[in-house]
C-alpha cells in the first residue's frame, strides 16, 4: 500500500483531464421598465462537447443551430413580473468580447410594466450538467443583487422595491469550488506541506502562499496587472514540480523556502483571477465578486489543510513514513513535469 500511494496520485491527476470541473455562466439581467434584457456568457470549452459545438455554430450564424437552441433556452429560462409571465423575444448568438471559447447569449422579455417583484428562473444545468451553474447579477432601480442558479436553485425571487442585499456569499461557493476543483492547486499545498517538516513550518509556508497569491488575485481582477494565461498554466504546473524536487533534495532552509513559496503563491494567484476573470462581471459588482471569490479560496485551501495536515503527521509517525513521502514527492515532480508539458506544447490532448 505504501509503494503505491505516489502511483495512486499520479493515477488520480492522469485521469483528470482538466484543472477545474465547474463550469460556470454568467447572466447579467438589466431592467429598463417593463423590458428585462438577459446577457448570458457560456464558457463552451467547459461545458458538453456537442452543447458548445453547437452554440459556436449558432454564434458564427449557423440559422439551423440557433434556432434549435434558442428553442431549448425558450424550455429553459424564464421571467415573471409582479405574478404575470413575461413575454420571451428575440434570442441572439455571438461571440464573446472575452475571446475564443466563449458564446455571448442574449434574451429580451417583455413584461407589462416595470415589476416589483421578480421572478427569475434558470435551468440550464438540465441539460449541462450537474456541475454547471449560473452567476446572475440583476441590476436594478435600487441597486444589483449577485445569486446563483444551480442544480439546488433554479429560480428566485427578488422584491425589487426593497433595498438591495450583497449577494457575495454565491462568489464565495464560487472561490470554494475553484481551490476544491483545482487539483493543481491543491497539489502545490500539498507538496507544500510534505516538505515542510513540523506543524509551525507547515503553517508559515502556507501563510505565504496565501498572502501571496491574495496579492495577485486582487491585481488581476481589479486589471492592475495582467499575465497571460499562457504563461500562468505552465508556471503552476512547475511550481507542483519544483516543490517536489524541493522535497527530495533539501529546500534549502526555511526562509527560502517562504521565499519560493510566496513567489510561486504570486503565479498561483493570477491562476485563482481566471475563475472571475472567465466572467464579464460589470464594475458595480467587482468588489462583491472578489471579496466573496477571495474569501472562497481560503475557505477551501483552509478546508484542504486541515485534510492534509494531520494525515502527514500520521504518515511521519510511522517508520516507514520517509520513504512514502518520497516517493509521494516523486510522484508530484513527474506529475508536474507532465503538466508542464501538456500546457506548453500540447503533446496530450486535453
Amino acid at each position: 500500500m505504501r509503494r503505491g500511494l505516489g502511483f495512486l496520485v499520479a493515477l488520480l491527476v492522469w485521469s483528470t483531464a482538466s484543472a477545474h470541473t465547474t463550469s460556470t455562466g454568467l447572466a447579467r439581467y438589466t431592467l429598463d421598465g417593463g423590458d428585462i434584457r438577459e446577457r448570458l456568457i457560456l464558457p463552451t470549452g467547459d461545458l458538453a462537447p456537442d452543447a458548445g459545438r453547437g452554440l459556436i455554430a449558432a454564434a458564427e450564424g449557423n440559422a439551423e443551430a440557433a434556432e434549435t437552441i434558442a428553442e431549448a433556452f425558450r424550455a429553459l429560462v424564464a421571467a415573471e413580473a409582479d405574478g404575470a409571465p413575461c413575454r420571451m423575444g428575440r434570442i441572439a448568438f455571438a461571440g464573446s468580447r472575452l475571446g475564443e471559447g466563449r458564446v455571448e447569449v442574449e434574451i429580451a422579455y417583455r413584461c407589462a410594466g416595470a415589476p416589483r417583484r421578480l421572478v427569475l428562473r434558470d435551468r440550464l444545468v438540465e441539460v449541462f450538467g450537474e456541475h454547471y451553474r449560473t452567476l446572475a447579477i440583476v441590476e436594478g432601480p435600487v441597486g444589483g443583487r449577485e445569486f446563483v442558479f444551480d442544480v439546488d436553485q433554479r429560480e428566485v425571487e427578488l422584491d425589487l422595491g426593497a433595498p438591495a442585499v450583497s449577494g457575495w456569499l454565491g462568489f464565495l461557493r464560487l472561490g470554494v469550488e475553484h481551490i476544491i476543483g483545482g487539483i493543481d492547486h491543491l497539489l502545490f499545498l500539498l507538496a507544500l506541506a510534505v516538505g515542510s517538516g513540523r506543524l509551525l513550518a507547515q503553517i508559515g509556508v502556507v501563510t505565504a502562499f496565501t498572502i501571496a497569491h491574495s496579492i495577485t488575485l486582487s491585481l488581476a481582477v481589479l486589471g492592475l496587472a495582467h499575465i497571460p494565461e499562457a504563461v500562468i498554466e505552465p508556471a503552476i504546473a512547475a511550481s507542483i514540480a519544483w516543490m517536489g524536487l524541493e522535497n527530495l533534495f533539501g529546500a534549502g532552509g526555511r526562509a527560502r523556502r517562504w521565499i519560493v513559496t510566496f513567489v510561486f503563491g504570486l503565479v498561483h494567484g493570477f491562476g485563482f483571477a481566471s475563475g472571475l476573470l472567465d466572467l464579464e462581471i460589470p464594475r458595480s459588482s467587482l468588489i462583491t465578486a472578489l471579496v466573496g471569490f477571495n474569501l472562497g479560496v481560503e475557505a477551501g485551501q483552509a478546508m484542504a489543510v486541515l485534510v492534509i495536515l494531520p494525515l502527514l503527521a500520521w504518515v511521519r509517525g510511522n517508520s516507514w513514513g520517509k520513504n512514502t513521502l518520497d516517493r509521494l514527492s516523486m510522484a508530484l515532480v513527474m506529475v508536474g513535469v507532465l503538466w508542464f508539458a501538456t500546457r506548453v506544447f500540447g503533446v496530450f490532448m486535453q
